[in-house]
């Protein structure tokens, strides 16, 4: 009876892991909407599909480019918050160049390879290496996470505090763009990718939770000092 309980789960089991992997490869495939006479079957109108328009080469509506419409409608330059926070981080805020359609869609030039810009407490670590072999990684970190949970001192955690006073410059481009009135972060989507909301970029997300660390960290200094 064991035995034959155990062969049932193993067989649920793999029955459920073929079903996630079916329904992985089906959500990989680029599906077209389907089309007779080089027009959609399913007819464009408010009631049916809310937005009109723009449409793809295909007939369909191009919901990716309706959003931008939306949401950067009254936003510019100089009240664009992501503006300021892509001059704190770079070119490449999740680590692979920017298309150059977002850069067009903030109406700025595409920023430099070469500057100084904000990076996070442990790649800041790595770029200083020579400087602090005599400490292991981990300890250095554990610093890092302590640091935002209460109050520190410099001399508590010199590493620490020198990422602070390097980084300062950059956060103060954050600040200035937490003051700008919209937030507009176009939605583009990767080279070859097909114009559609689930393939949009999501270039600056995970950076604001690092942004947030740091605030935290420098905070908990400050109550210390």
């Amino acid at each position: 009876m064991k035995k034959k309980r155990n062969f049932l789960v193993k067989l649920m089991l793999f029955a459920f892991a073929g079903c996630i992997l079916l329904a992985l490869v089906w959500s990989s495939v680029n599906i077209r909407p389907m089309v007779k006479d080089g027009q959609p079957l399913t007819r464009i109108a408010p009631e049916i599909t809310l937005i009109e328009g723009p449409l793809n080469d295909d007939g369909d509506v191009n919901y990716l480019e309706a959003l931008n419409l939306e949401l950067s409608n009254g936003v510019t330059v100089e009240n664009n918050a992501v503006v300021k926070y892509l001059q704190a981080l770079g070119p490449e805020p999740e680590g692979a160049p920017l298309p150059m359609e977002f850069y067009e869609k903030l109406g700025i030039s595409p920023l430099p390879n070469e500057g100084s810009y904000f990076i996070d407490f442990e790649s800041w670590i790595r770029e200083q290496e020579l400087s602090f072999s005599d400490k292991s990684h981990a300890n250095l970190v554990s610093h890092w996470e302590f640091a935002m949970t209460g109050p520190w001192s410099p001399q508590q955690f010199s590493e620490l505090n020198q990422w602070c006073d390097a980084m300062a410059p950059q956060m103060e481009l954050v600040r200035q763009g937490s003051l700008r009135e919209r937030y507009y972060h176009p939605m583009v989507v990767g080279k070859g990718q097909r114009q559609s909301v689930i393939a949009a970029l999501l270039s600056l997300v995970q950076q604001m939770r690092n942004f947030a660390r740091f605030y935290s960290i420098r905070s908990m200094r400050s109550l210390k000092a």
